[in-house]
């Protein structure tokens, strides 16, 4: 479990990057959150087995994980940074284009959404430190833009990106799809290339000519 130490959240919560021991917890808060939902809304989280997980691993892309301050896995967040790569799965109809990554997937403990965070005083939510770290690691890797697919009714998860700096596309419906979809999108500044400022060359001294009378 690799632990990110940013004292700069300033919060009691662990972001991670999980590894293949933490799937099961993985799998347990992804089947936790597809029962707490709606029979109409269990379409907007697409179940992962761990054989689809460990390949996503595998493939060295992350997933970033938040445990509380007792160890509990409350959310992680599925980060495609190779959308091209095999171990890919459900982005058919996805405008990718190069230098793209892909939110596909982010779960939260019922407890930790934003609405239950209305009357709470904490600056950085669990979802804040998801998402900035997915920003992290898309710039470090030389991203220049994340997008993610969401369901056009699914308003909670349009503020959630909104709050997130993300700006929302057309509602649109793809094939693949019997409900209409929204794809948010994120630009990744990149740093500016160290520009080396070579030194001017310094001209010869001139050399003056001396008359054989004076030498």
């Amino acid at each position: 479990m690799n632990v990110f130490n940013n004292p700069s959240y300033g919060t009691p919560y662990a972001c991670y990057v999980l590894n293949e021991d933490d799937l099961p917890h993985l799998i347990t808060l992804q089947d936790q959150v597809i029962e707490d939902l709606p029979e109409d809304k269990k379409h907007r989280l697409k179940p992962r087995t761990i054989e689809d997980l460990k390949a996503h691993l595998d493939a060295d892309m992350p997933i970033i994980g938040i445990k509380d301050n007792y160890g509990n896995h409350i959310a992680h967040l599925l980060l495609t940074t190779d959308p091209a790569n095999p171990a890919t799965i459900n982005l058919e109809g996805y405008p990718i284009t190069e230098g793209m990554a892909v939110i596909q997937s982010v779960v939260i403990h019922p407890d930790y959404r934003p609405k239950q965070y209305t009357h709470m005083s904490e600056a950085v939510k669990p979802y804040d430190i998801l998402f900035k770290q997915a920003e992290l690691i898309a710039k470090e890797a030389g991203i220049s833009q994340i997008i993610a697919k969401v369901g056009a009714q699914n308003m909670g998860s349009h503020a959630l990106f909104i709050n997130q700096g993300y700006t929302a596309g057309m509602p649109t419906l793809l094939a693949e799809d019997d409900y209409a979809s929204v794809f948010f999108n994120l630009p990744i500044e990149q740093p500016e290339p160290a520009v080396t400022i070579m030194p001017s060359p310094i001209a010869p001294t001139p050399q003056i000519a001396i008359p054989l009378a004076l030498q």
